[in-house]
């Protein structure tokens, strides 16, 4: 896991002024992408009604999303399906996400999952708080 503009490590804070750029995460997988498993948690619970308006299901896996994940994936201009399955290097790019966080204050944490074709799994959260 990589990425230029977000901290892997601490906290981000996201206001409704703070440009992140392109907040993305490089992901590399030397042996190819088997899953890629996303789980959103929130203290907000705004936020929470907001995902689960968008029907998105809890873990979801990008590699094989569910059909009404999908849609929504798609606006998010999140990599998903071909995108992801045997990739060696995926970019996480969440910057269409970013301006959804400001209107719900508290912590959002995205933990990335990633599972390679030899079944070997790393984990990194991006963590998050909104002001």
């Amino acid at each position: 896991f990589d990425s230029p503009n977000l901290s892997l490590d601490d906290m981000n804070t996201v206001t409704a002024d703070k440009d992140f750029g392109n907040a993305k995460v490089k992901i590399n997988a030397v042996n190819g992408i088997k899953n890629l498993v996303v789980t959103i948690v929130t203290d907000s619970d705004g936020f929470r009604a907001a995902l689960a308006d968008m029907t998105f299901d809890q873990p979801f896996d990008l590699a094989y999303p569910t059909e009404k994940a999908e849609e929504y994936i798609r606006t998010l201009r999140l990599p998903y399906g071909a995108q992801v399955i045997d990739q060696t290097t995926v970019d996480f790019d969440i910057t269409a996400f970013m301006p959804m966080l400001p209107p719900f204050p508290g912590h959002h944490n995205f933990t990335l999952s990633v599972t390679d074709n030899n079944n070997i799994t790393e984990t990194k959260t991006l963590k998050f708080t909104a002001q």
